[in-house]
């Protein structure tokens, strides 16, 4: 009974902290002229919140941003309810005597919430309407963090340390790495460390093309290197995902 009261009174003590990444890819095209060296293409991203308040993913207030891909990403507390992202661009187009005067700009909100996967907007939902080509990927995935209270000091040393270790058990069952991350030519290597001998689920997802282009299982050991001499992934943004466990990592791969 002892016992019992003890695992009770630790998982009413236990709070959660579920902190969200919001990840921002796309491509953005050009207006109909490349003039205007300080203010032409993208200008800003802002992830929106239902508080009202607002953060920047990518602000260039000057220079030119078009004809290129991004990719942006933040990660956010709980407490920060994401409700929408909003994009700011610059069209630009040269007047019949030659100079750069015709200006168009335009703030463009989506509604986004979490959790969301491979969301997809086109140029006309998120750029000024004179801009050629373009879209946007936002993808909203959670990570779950336990976090002891003070409260869970009540349970007796020996009983803390066990829960504790547990605890630090589940959230570090497995640790990612990648290298090198920009790959310059597609070779790259993913490196998983597991602490329990649990299959390894490696998936990878192109951002810009919204589909999975890589799925592989591994299993009976602790320690997988997923290697990439020569898979043939195209210049661009990617998210890997690492599952084991029932726990999952995400990675932003960028091959260049």
């Amino acid at each position: 009974m002892r016992k019992f009261l003890l695992l009770m009174l630790f998982i009413a003590c236990n709070t959660f902290a579920q902190d969200y990444q919001l990840i921002v890819s796309g491509y953005i095209g050009s207006g109909p002229s490349s003039c205007g060296s300080n203010n032409n293409g993208l200008k800003w991203i802002k992830a929106i919140f239902d508080d009202g308040s607002e953060d920047f993913l990518f602000n260039q207030p000057g220079g030119q941003f078009r004809n290129r891909t991004y990719s942006f990403s933040q990660i956010y507390s709980e407490n920060k309810r994401l409700v929408g992202v909003k994009f700011r661009s610059v069209s630009r187009r040269r007047s019949s005597f030659g100079s750069c005067r015709s200006s168009r700009s335009s703030e463009k909100l989506v509604n986004v919430s979490s959790p969301s996967f491979h969301q997809v907007f086109t140029k006309n939902e998120i750029y000024e309407s004179r801009i050629n080509n373009g879209s946007a990927t936002i993808t909203v995935v959670q990570t779950t963090n336990a976090i002891r209270s003070n409260q869970s000091t009540l349970l007796t040393e020996k009983n803390e340390n066990i829960l504790s270790n547990q605890r630090d058990k589940e959230s570090k069952l497995f640790k990612t790495s990648m290298y090198p991350n920009p790959s310059l030519d597609g070779k790259f290597s993913i490196n998983i460390s597991s602490k329990e001998l649990t299959p390894v689920v490696v998936q990878i997802f192109d951002l810009l093309d919204r589909r999975k282009v890589f799925e592989e299982v591994k299993s009976g050991n602790t320690e997988y290197v997923f290697e990439f001499n020569s898979y043939p992934l195209k210049s661009g943004f990617y998210l890997v995902q690492v599952e084991s466990g029932g726990k999952k990592q995400l990675k932003k791969l960028i091959i260049e």
